[in-house]
C-alpha cells in the first residue's frame, strides 16, 4: 500500500471509501427493489387480473371497478420502483457503459425541461472501471440538476476529452449564479452547496482535480481532470 503523504491524499482516500460504500448500498437497494419488491408487486397484479377475469366470466356483471383500480395502482407502483431503482444505479451504466447512459440522461433532461444540453465527447473508445463510470455519471447528473433547478440555466454544455492518461471535463451553463446569493433562497442555497459538495467528493474519490469559477460573467463553470487508471 503506497504511503499517504499529504492531507489531499487522506481526503482522497476517505472520499473514495465513502463513495464506494454509498454506491454499494445504492446498488443493493436497486437490486432488492427490482428483484424482490417488483416481483412481489407484479405477482399480485397478475393474481388480481386473473381474479377479475374469472369473476366477470362467472357473473357477467361489470361491477369490479375497485379491483381494476387496484391493478392499475400496482402497475403504477411497479413503474415508479423501476424509476427509483434506475436513479440509484442506472442499468445502462452496468450494461452499456457511461457514454450511452449520459446520452440517455441528457436526452431525458432536455425533453423534460425543454433545455438545450450539448454533449461533446472526444477519443472515447473503451469501458472504464465500474466505479469510475458511476462517478462520471453522477458528476454530470448533479451538474445538470443544480444548473437547471437552482440556476435556471437554459443552455448547458458538457465537453469530455479522453487522452492516454486523463479524462478532462469542461462544464458550462448560462444560469444566473447570483440567484444563490438571495436571502430568500436559503434552502435552495443549501441544496446547491450540497450538489457542489457531491461533485467535489466524486472527483476527489477518483484522485481527480476540480476548478470551480463563477467568473466575471457570473456563470458557473467547472473544469475537472480525472486520471483514467
Amino acid at each position: 500500500m503506497p504511503e499517504i503523504k499529504t492531507h489531499q491524499d487522506i481526503d482522497s482516500l476517505l472520499s473514495q471509501k465513502l463513495i464506494e460504500v454509498q454506491d454499494a448500498e445504492r446498488e443493493k437497494i436497486a437490486v432488492d427493489l427490482n428483484e424482490v419488491v417488483n416481483q412481489i408487486l407484479y405477482a399480485a397484479k397478475l393474481r388480481i387480473e386473473l381474479t377479475l377475469q374469472t369473476l366477470k366470466e362467472k357473473t357477467g356483471i361489470d361491477v369490479f371497478d375497485e379491483i381494476e383500480e387496484s391493478s392499475h395502482l400496482l402497475e403504477k407502483g411497479i413503474v415508479e420502483i423501476r424509476k427509483i431503482s434506475g436513479n440509484l444505479i442506472p442499468d445502462s451504466i452496468l450494461n452499456l457503459g457511461v457514454i450511452p447512459s449520459m446520452n440517455n440522461l441528457i436526452e431525458s433532461y432536455s425533453s423534460d425541461a425543454k433545455r438545450n444540453i450539448k454533449l461533446k465527447i472526444n477519443n472515447f473508445d473503451k469501458r472504464l472501471s465500474r466505479e469510475k463510470e458511476i462517478s462520471l455519471y453522477r458528476i454530470i447528473e448533479t451538474y445538470l440538476k443544480i444548473s437547471g433547478r437552482y440556476l435556471l440555466a437554459e443552455n448547458i454544455s458538457v465537453d469530455m476529452k479522453f487522452d492516454l492518461n486523463y479524462i478532462t471535463i469542461s462544464l458550462e451553463n448560462d444560469g444566473k449564479f447570483e440567484i444563490m446569493k438571495r436571502e430568500e433562497g436559503d434552502q435552495d442555497r443549501r441544496s446547491f452547496r450540497l450538489g457542489l459538495g457531491e461533485i467535489k467528493r466524486r472527483v476527489l474519490s477518483q484522485n481527480g482535480k476540480i476548478e470551480v469559477n463563477a467568473g466575471d460573467d457570473k456563470k458557473l463553470k467547472m473544469k475537472i481532470k480525472i486520471p483514467i487508471n
